[in-house]
């Protein structure tokens, strides 16, 4: 098919079977010329090609221009195409204007293409054309359909801005207008005022134009302006002058100079976070090793006071071990005592009794008097 090997496929609606090709569901795609080849050991051969025509109900043409602009007072031509099988086809118009209803439109036909004429001489001559055709097949599925908008030149281009300026080139952008209802596109001319010719020429689709390849120290005028299929726009005019080699000197010389800068700045803020890092790592490896070291003593301490224990003859368990944070100066609360029971309690007890004393000289029983006396003398001496 077309050049095209065919194998069997039953989902594809194709069935190859000895001598006989089988095309299920055809449609417009498997239309063409066809042949048939076979091959034995002598060679082999190839049929003579067979054209397939099928045959189909109109349908719109893909990629035709659907959207027309129009000025006040003009004729516009709208074309309608359409593919079909067999091609004898017969159109039918309907214009449905702004505000009002479906109306019929004066147009020519031949063949599968058909041209409608609209007068747009006033506002409500704007609006929808509808283009519906019939063939032996059938009726038209979906109508083509297409737009006739007022238009008019584009609006002028806005804010434009020269940028980049070096000795030999310089940049231009702008903010596009109103494209007057069709596509429009965008042209700069570059003249040297000096000589008085033109040095440039540059079209884009979008405002952002480039010039290049231009003498230094050199005055331009610069017209930016934009186009569509009904006009220009009005041009806006900059003035813009190539820079001396001087000049272009000085500015890579500020543009080192603010590098610099900013490079100093730069490796002075590394340089203090390096500095910050280091002094925040060496205080937390210093606290590491205080607690270290209190821990240490914690467990010295206890070891100590574990020694005392065990070596302690008398088996006092009085020793406390405490750490140095837990260690406090113990108050002494003393004891008030009056003197008129110091006087009824020791000085007056009866001799026969035997004194108490801290001290190992007073266990002495032959003088008690004598020290319950000293002992007196010593408290009444506070």
């Amino acid at each position: 098919f077309e050049g095209r090997e065919l194998h069997t496929n039953v989902s594809a609606g194709i069935i190859i079977s000895n001598q006989s090709l089988v095309l299920q569901r055809v449609q417009r795609i498997n239309r063409g010329h066809y042949t048939c080849s076979a091959s034995n050991s002598e060679g082999m051969g190839e049929s003579k090609a067979l054209y397939l025509s099928i045959q189909y109900s109109p349908v719109c043409v893909p990629g035709q221009k659907i959207l027309y602009g129009a000025t006040r007072h003009e004729e516009v031509k709208v074309v309608c195409e359409v593919d079909a099988d067999p091609t004898d086809v017969t159109f039918h118009w309907s214009f449905n204007k702004s505000g009002e209803n479906m109306e019929e439109v004066p147009y020519v036909s031949e063949g599968t293409r058909s041209t409608a004429t609209v007068n747009t001489k006033s506002d409500y001559d704007y609006g929808t054309l509808t283009c519906s055709s019939s063939n032996s097949v059938g009726i038209q599925r979906e109508p083509c359909v297409y737009t006739v908008i007022t238009a008019g030149p584009p609006d002028p281009v806005q804010n434009c801005t020269v940028m980049n300026i070096t000795q030999h080139s310089f940049r231009v952008e702008c903010v596009e207008g109103l494209n007057g209802g069709l596509r429009q596109y965008f042209v700069m001319e570059v003249h040297d005022t000096a000589l008085h010719r033109l040095r440039g020429n540059h079209t884009a689709d979008i405002p952002f134009f480039l010039a290049r390849d231009l003498p230094s120290a050199t005055s331009f005028v610069v017209v930016v302006y934009a186009v569509n299929t009904k006009g220009r726009s009005q041009a806006v005019v900059l003035r813009v002058n190539t820079l001396h080699s001087k000049q272009a000197d000085q500015r890579k010389g500020s543009r080192f100079q603010f590098t610099s800068q900013v490079m100093i700045v730069i490796l002075a803020a590394v340089i203090l976070v390096v500095l910050l890092s280091g002094i925040t790592v060496i205080l937390i490896r210093k606290l590491r090793r205080r607690m270290l070291e209190q821990k240490r003593n914690v467990k010295r301490n206890s070891k100590t006071c574990d020694s005392l224990l065990k070596n302690s003859k008398d088996g006092n368990r009085d020793c406390i071990c405490t750490s140095d944070e837990e260690e406090k100066p113990t108050v002494m609360t003393p004891e008030v005592i009056t003197m008129a029971s110091f006087i009824d309690n020791q000085l007056y007890k009866q001799r026969d009794k035997s004194p108490t004393s801290s001290y190992p000289g007073d266990l002495d029983n032959n003088e008690p008097l004598r020290r319950r006396d000293s002992i007196f003398a010593q408290e009444s001496t506070f």
